[in-house]
Formats: structure tokens, C-alpha cells, sequence
């Protein structure tokens, strides 16, 4: 190279890159798989079983979540979102429900026509209200990335399913911008849901991005995946 090719490379301008939210750096040795099925894609798997998968998780009146043992699960543990599901539940038979999963982009049925129009046996008494047979259930199955057990969280009320939608909503931002492959690490946590009432709602909090798999997507499939995920149905 000449002097002056040298000086010109020296004095050309260095481009600075935007900053961007914390992504894990791709690990081939470590790299997670992507799951066979998962309800941001293909919803072909069978759906027959229980929809309770490992360890059931809820969130109480204590804004804390508590497996079915009991047991308390703090901020501190980290989960990868693997799926998530829109259930009709029907507790018309035995006290037990009666799931159907709800396909991507359908509707969620008209619950108050449906419980209207349930007998008055049939319904029940909940949090010290009568409740028809029928509403609408979220399921989040989570995988624990240090032991590789699942758990799966079960909501039905509005602050639930409002922190479903948000989850949603940024893993569909993630796989337009950064590829179908990216998921998010998550810790449990609770945020305000009610002024009025003082009530909080769980909260799905994003720690990082991380790929699973190592295939690049072409822009094509980041096209097709995106319309898979353009699920406009609200969680409500």
C-alpha cells in the first residue's frame, strides 16, 4: 500500500454501531434446540393430554408465584418462554374443564352469551362470586435453562392475561427484527395493574435475548414467520 493509501485509511471517518438491547452471543457447543412445536409457529402437535406440562405455576393474591407444591419462585430464576396457548375452559362436568386450545388468530368465544345461557346449576362460587362454566384460560410453558424442567403458568384473570399479551408482543417484535430464531430470558415479577384498587399483575420481566438454534433465517422466512405470528386476537 502507498503512503498515501495508508494516511487516507487512517483518517477515514470510524463508523460508530447503535447500541442495542443485551444478546447472548451465539454458542454452538451451547445453543438450545428449538423445540419441535411452539405457539408462536406450527400448531400441529397433539393437544390431546393434559395441558399441564411439569410443574404448575400460579400468582396470588400475594403477588408472588407459587408452584402447585407450594413452593414460592422468586425474581431471581430465569426461564426461556417456549409456548403459549389460548384455552376455552368448560367446568360444566365433574369440576374438572374441559380445555379446547384456541387455534392462532380465532376469536375468543362469546363467554358471557355462553354462561347465560348455562344452567344456574352449573355455575360456580370464586373469590366469593358465582362464576359461569365458561371464561377464557392462558397457558406460558416455561423451560428452567440450568435443569431443563417445565413449568407451566396458568392464568385467567384480565392482569394475567395482560402480561401474556406483552410477552407475546415482544417475542413477535424480536422474531421481525432479529429473526424467527430469537426468545427471550424472563424473570417473574409483578408490576401495578389497578390505581384504583391498589392490585398488581404478574409480570413476564425480559433480562435478555438469546438465538435458539444456530439457523439464520432468510428475509423470506422472517416475512413468514412474522404473518404466523400477526395473531390480532387480544388476550382478554
Amino acid at each position: 500500500m502507498s503512503k498515501t493509501a495508508e494516511k487516507a485509511a487512517v483518517s477515514a471517518p470510524q463508523q460508530v454501531a447503535a447500541t442495542a438491547p443485551p444478546i447472548a452471543p451465539a454458542n454452538t457447543d451451547t445453543a438450545i434446540q428449538p423445540p419441535r412445536s411452539n405457539g408462536f409457529s406450527d400448531r400441529n402437535d397433539d393437544r390431546s393430554g393434559s395441558l399441564i406440562k411439569g410443574t404448575k405455576l400460579t400468582f396470588g393474591n400475594d403477588y408472588k408465584f407459587t408452584t402447585s407444591k407450594g413452593e414460592q419462585v422468586g425474581p431471581e430464576r430465569e426461564f426461556l418462554p417456549i409456548d403459549i396457548l389460548r384455552v376455552h375452559q368448560d367446568w360444566s362436568i365433574d369440576g374438572n374443564p374441559k380445555n379446547r386450545v384456541l387455534e392462532p388468530n380465532e376469536p375468543w368465544p362469546d363467554f358471557k352469551k355462553l354462561n347465560d345461557e348455562a344452567p344456574r346449576s352449573l355455575w360456580r362460587e370464586r373469590f366469593g362470586e358465582l362464576k359461569g362454566p365458561h371464561e377464557g384460560a392462558c397457558f406460558v410453558y416455561l423451560l428452567d435453562p440450568k435443569t431443563l424442567a417445565i413449568y407451566t403458568f396458568v392464568t385467567t384473570s384480565s392482569g394475567g392475561k395482560r402480561a401474556v399479551s406483552e410477552l407475546r408482543e415482544a417475542i413477535q417484535r424480536a422474531h421481525m427484527w432479529r429473526g424467527p430464531n430469537m426468545f427471550p430470558i424472563v424473570t417473574l415479577g409483578n408490576t401495578l395493574f389497578s390505581k384504583k384498587y391498589n392490585r398488581d399483575r404478574p409480570d413476564f420481566v425480559v433480562k435478555m435475548w438469546v438465538p435458539i438454534g444456530t439457523a439464520t433465517a432468510a428475509p423470506a422466512q422472517i416475512e413468514k414467520k412474522k404473518a404466523d405470528l400477526d395473531d390480532s386476537i387480544p388476550f382478554k
